[in-house]
């Protein structure tokens, strides 16, 4: 179902089933405004029943009707994109671009559509770049922000990643400090991994100052207390867990066993 949806977003990003059929009545020889108006609706009704092969038909024929609505070139893109077929979606959202005389949110969702092109793509660069142009002409644009992050992280760049959500809630007052906790602790992590212990240390502390709920940040750093035979320390910061979150006590428990048992007490 989740074609449909990306369809349908496409299809009514701001521009309006109702403006779309007016425009084309009103400067079209009534006849071909008619067919027209017929074969976009037809490919809706196609879109929302789960038939997105006969919705594609539909739609072609609307444009070919009708080349200058922008409403059904979203629409096919976003259906194109989902059924796997790329190039089409990434060749409709650039044609679009390329208009001239387009209204500005047009583009920038056109740019936007470009962008989820090259990520279901694995175009990851020009991905990341696409967002970064978006947010460039719209820093209001938190869609942007939320799926470069999510680009970052899959390429476990959890710096770019911290920086671009740390920009998000700046902008936007709301609280993402849970998910710059998580991506504080796997910057931890990767110090902890590479031998940077008071670097790691550093970092898993500064996400728990961020969101003091953050289970990871302090089993990680109990993890490192023990490694350093600083036992005393890491159940100290493990009880924090059981008092906190303690629907993750198993976690501390766990680790309490298996070191217990190493350390002979």
């Amino acid at each position: 179902m989740e074609w449909i949806y990306g369809g349908i977003f496409s299809l009514i990003i701001g521009l309006g089933v109702g403006l779309f059929i007016g425009r084309r009545l009103s400067s079209h020889p009534f006849q071909e405004a008619k067919e027209s108006k017929v074969a976009f609706l037809t490919g809706f009704r196609y879109l929302l029943s789960n038939e997105p092969d006969r919705a594609i038909e539909a739609f072609m024929k609307a444009v070919s009707l009708d080349t200058d609505t922008v409403e059904t070139y979203f629409a096919l893109a976003s259906l194109f994109r989902d059924k796997g077929e790329i190039e089409r979606a990434i060749r409709i959202h650039q044609s679009i671009i390329t208009r001239p005389h387009l209204e500005p949110e047009i583009r920038l969702q056109a740019l936007y559509d470009l962008a989820l092109d090259y990520k279901k793509a694995g175009l990851l660069d020009r991905a990341i770049n696409t967002f970064k142009e978006v947010i460039r002409k719209d820093p209001a644009k938190k869609e942007a922000y939320l799926e470069l992050a999510n680009l970052y992280q899959s390429l476990k760049d959890w710096q770019a990643a911290y920086e671009i959500i740390e920009r998000l809630s700046k902008f936007t007052k709301e609280d993402y400090s849970l998910m710059l906790a998580h991506f504080l602790v796997e910057i931890g992590k990767k110090h902890q991994k590479e031998g940077n212990k008071k670097e790691a240390e550093s970092f898993y502390k500064k996400a728990i100052k961020t969101n003091k709920k953050c289970t990871d940040a302090y089993l990680h750093l109990g993890d490192l207390y023990f490694e350093e035979k600083n036992f005393k320390k890491a159940f100290n910061i493990w009880e924090n867990v059981i008092e906190l979150t303690p629907e993750y006590s198993f976690l501390v428990y766990s680790r309490l066993e298996k070191h217990f048992s190493e350390i002979k007490d």
